[in-house]
This record gives structure tokens, C-alpha cells and sequence, in this order.
């Protein structure tokens, strides 16, 4: 399991390179992340589609909705259904990721977020957060 572990993080770090010397919007960053890591989560966005790699598992979800708040410039709210599969024990499961997403510059944004997710192997709701930063290249 750790073989697998380390060849998504070297593949999302790959991909992620290969998309930013493309010319195409890139982000990498840090989320911590109640139900993906211990401590810290890789989080990755490009495009719509944005995941996370922790030591606990993955997760990959698509911004389906996502506005601007007028009253704070750079502030925007998002909606976006995923997946996730656990490694620590063995889960899979649909979630929702809803959360606020703040342009500091066109570089770095900050994120926080609330996640309901259904585990479909065991039948298992929870409710989980993250927050974290991203560097856009």
C-alpha cells in the first residue's frame, strides 16, 4: 500500500508539472484535512477538477457550481461532487465538497470547506472539514 501511496503522489505531482509547463492554470498546495490525513493533505487543482492525497487516502472532486460573493472581491463559493478512497481501511464512497475559496492574488488562494461523504463499502455517513492554501502556476 505504500508503493501505491507514493506513485499517486509522484503521478499528481507529474501531471501537475506537465500541465503547468503547458501554459494551463496549475494550483498545488497544503490542506489539512480531517478525513484524507493525519496531519496534511497534498491538494492539487487544475481546471474544474481539484484532489487531495493524504496519508489516510484520496480524493478527487469536480467544481460543478462555483460563484463570486459581491460584497468581498476575490471570495467566491463552491459545490463540488467527488469520490474518495480510503487506504487505511479499505473504503470507498461519494462526497460533496461546499466550501469558500479566497483570491489573495492571482498566485495564491486559501480554501475552507465542509464535506459530507457516504462511504459505500460498509454503508458510513460522516461529515468532515479542510482548509488549506494553494500556489497557482
Amino acid at each position: 500500500m505504500q508503493q501505491v501511496k507514493r506513485a499517486l503522489w509522484v503521478l499528481m505531482l507529474g501531471l501537475g508539472l506537465s500541465h503547468a509547463a503547458s501554459g494551463e492554470k496549475f494550483g498545488v498546495g497544503i490542506a489539512f484535512d480531517g478525513s484524507m490525513s493525519t496531519f496534511a493533505a497534498l491538494a492539487v487543482q487544475y481546471d474544474a477538477y481539484k484532489a487531495a492525497v493524504g496519508t489516510s487516502g484520496l480524493s478527487a472532486d469536480y467544481l460543478a457550481f462555483q460563484d463570486g460573493i459581491k460584497a468581498v472581491d476575490g471570495l467566491s463559493w463552491y459545490a463540488a461532487p467527488g469520490v474518495f478512497v480510503g487506504w487505511t481501511a479499505p473504503q470507498f464512497g461519494i462526497r460533496g465538497a461546499f466550501g469558500l475559496d479566497l483570491n489573495i492574488n492571482k498566485e495564491l488562494d486559501v480554501f475552507a470547506e465542509v464535506v459530507p461523504a457516504l462511504a459505500l463499502v460498509g454503508i458510513n455517513f460522516g461529515v468532515s472539514g479542510a482548509f488549506g492554501v494553494r500556489y497557482f502556476f
